[in-house]
């Protein structure tokens, strides 16, 4: 875990652990429809639109808000979307936890747009498929176990449980790979199982 102190001298810990964070993702989904729109770099963001996001890029400067916001001003917009929120405080430094989280969407064919923040990762998911989209991620699977004998991995996403070495210490091979559920259970991810040729 991270820890630090902000300005209002309070610490804050976030989680590295993959496991602990798969374990604890706590998908909240927020009210409202958001959009993503572009604007000139020379034009000022106008005044009527209180953005949630605001990324400056070379070609243009983009603005996340609230679709009637957009309308409001007259503003084009596209992906109209829902704002899911993993509230786990996962540490800006954990490695492989937005990859689980959007092969899992991947895998129901479902876009994803995702944001890390300070404290929580934040997906953007197609409004009319929001509601799929939080129950799956209400349904995470996490690590079960390690593999006595062998080494699973995922091919969606590229997360690796690496496992005990192998009896004799002789190295194992990737030939004769079977299908296995033992470390992603219920995933629908590709998993494959590495052994020792015969």
């Amino acid at each position: 875990m991270r820890t630090c102190d902000n300005d209002r001298d309070r610490t804050v810990t976030a989680e590295l652990d993959l496991a602990a964070l798969l374990s604890n993702v706590r998908p909240e989904m927020r009210e409202g429809i958001f959009v993503f729109c572009t604007i000139a770099e020379s034009e000022g963001i106008p005044a009527t639109v209180n953005p949630l996001l605001i990324f400056r890029e070379r070609e243009g400067t983009t603005l996340v808000l609230q679709r009637e916001e957009a309308e409001a001003a007259g503003l084009s917009y596209q992906f109209a979307s829902r704002l899911i929120t993993l509230t786990v405080h996962s540490s800006l430094e954990a490695v492989g936890f937005l990859a689980a989280v959007t092969a899992r969407l991947a895998e129901a064919g479902l876009a994803v747009n995702a944001f890390s923040a300070f404290y929580h990762d934040h997906l953007f998911v197609p409004e009319h498929r929001a509601d799929e989209a939080l129950g799956l991620l209400r349904t995470m699977p996490t690590p079960q176990s390690r593999i006595a004998t062998g080494r699973a991995f995922s091919q969606c996403g590229g997360l690796l449980w690496p496992p005990p070495p192998c009896a004799g210490g002789q190295p194992w091979s990737k030939t004769n790979p079977v299908k296995l559920e033992a470390v992603f259970k219920g995933s629908g991810a590709s998993l494959c199982f590495a052994h020792q040729a015969a």
